[in-house]
C-alpha cells in the first residue's frame, strides 16, 4: 500500500501528499516552539478500497524518526462504508502527528509528555485531548516569554511543571490573571514599561523589523505603525499571515 520509488502508490489529486505535508508542518512548528527541532524521519500512508465494495477497506501508515526508530505501524482494515473510511482516515493521521512528535527531538519534557499514549491504540477523544493540553502548555511558556523575573522562568520549564501549576491555579486563563496581576501591582511603572518595549522589540526583530525605528520616526508611532502594517504585504497584495497575527498581538498589548 506504501509504494515504492519505481512503484508510487496511487494518491489521486494528491491527496495523501497534502495529508503527510500537514502533519509534517503541525509537528515542526510544535517542535520549532520547543526548542527548534525539526522531525527528519520520514511518514508513510496509503491505502486500498474495493470499487465494488465487496471487500474491506485498509488503511497503513509507518512513521521513523531520524534515527531510524518506527514510532507507529499499522495496517487495518476500516470497513466497506465509504463515510466510515474518512472517519477512520482523520483518526490514522492523528495518529500520525502523534508518533511523528514521539519521534521528534523537543526540549522541556515534552517527548516524556507525548509517550504518556500509544499512538497504534489511542481513539479520537485521546488523541484530541493530547495534543489539546499540548497545545495549552506551549501557549504557557510563549506566555511567560514576555514576563519578567520569576514568572518568566516558566518559559523554561518542563511540560510536568506546567501541567502541576495550571492544575494548582484553574487553567491558563487563571494563570493568565495571577500573572498580569501580579505584574500590574507589583512592579513599578517604568519597569512594566520597560518590559513592554523589550516585548515589542522582540515581536518586530521576529518580523525582520525595528521598534526603535518605529518609536524614532518623526510621524509619530501611531501612523508610523499604520505605515508599517500598509507596506507589510507580499507579492499578492496581502499581509503575510504570521506577521499579521503578531502583529494584532502587539496592538492587543499595548492598549491593555
Amino acid at each position: 500500500m506504501f509504494g515504492s520509488e519505481a512503484n508510487p502508490p496511487i494518491d489521486t489529486g494528491g491527496t495523501l501528499r497534502r495529508s503527510i505535508d500537514s502533519v509534517l508542518a503541525e509537528t515542526n512548528a510544535i517542535g520549532a516552539a520547543l526548542g527548534g527541532a525539526s522531525f527528519g524521519g520520514d511518514i508513510r500512508l496509503g491505502f486500498d478500497q474495493d470499487p465494488q465494495g465487496t471487500a474491506q477497506s485498509r488503511i497503513a501508515s509507518r512513521v521513523y524518526g531520524s534515527s531510524g526508530q518506527i514510532t507507529l505501524d499499522s495496517v487495518r482494515e476500516v470497513g466497506r462504508d465509504s463515510e466510515k473510511f474518512v472517519a477512520e482516515m482523520s483518526l490514522e493521521l492523528k495518529r500520525i502527528l502523534v508518533a511523528s512528535l514521539k519521534a521528534t527531538d523537543l526540549s522541556f519534557g515534552f517527548n516524556e509528555f507525548f509517550a504518556k499514549i500509544d499512538p497504534l491504540t489511542a481513539d479520537n477523544a485521546t488523541l484530541d485531548n493530547l495534543m489539546a493540553t499540548a497545545k495549552v502548555l506551549i501557549q504557557v511558556g510563549e506566555n511567560a516569554k514576555l514576563l519578567p523575573g520569576a514568572m518568566g522562568a516558566l518559559a523554561i520549564s518542563s511540560a510536568a511543571a506546567r501541567e502541576k501549576i495550571l492544575s494548582l491555579v484553574g487553567g491558563i486563563d487563571s494563570l493568565n490573571q495571577l500573572q498580569a496581576s501580579y505584574f500590574q501591582n507589583f512592579f513599578s511603572p517604568e519597569e512594566q514599561l520597560a518590559q513592554m518595549r523589550k516585548n515589542a522589540g522582540a515581536t518586530f526583530q521576529n518580523m525582520g523589523l525595528s521598534f526603535e525605528a518605529l518609536l524614532a520616526d518623526p510621524r509619530g508611532p501611531i501612523m508610523a505603525f499604520r505605515s508599517l502594517v500598509e507596506g507589510l504585504k507580499d507579492a499578492s497584495g496581502q499581509i503575510p499571515l504570521e506577521n499579521a497575527a503578531a502583529l494584532r498581538r502587539f496592538r492587543g498589548r499595548t492598549r491593555r
